[in-house]
């Protein structure tokens, strides 16, 4: 889990590797539960 999953932690380098960014809160569990602050705000501000 990342716990701040958005596009602005992503990067792609020239030699086409995906680097994930903002790793300090990083840890194992769930992969669903980073969708979870999309979906606040989605369902707060659509």
């Amino acid at each position: 889990m990342h716990g701040d999953a958005w596009v602005g932690n992503v990067v792609a380098t020239d030699d086409g590797q995906v680097v994930v960014l903002d790793l300090e809160r990083c840890s194992v569990g769930p992969p669903e539960w980073d969708l979870v602050s999309t979906a606040i705000k989605y369902t707060s501000f659509n």
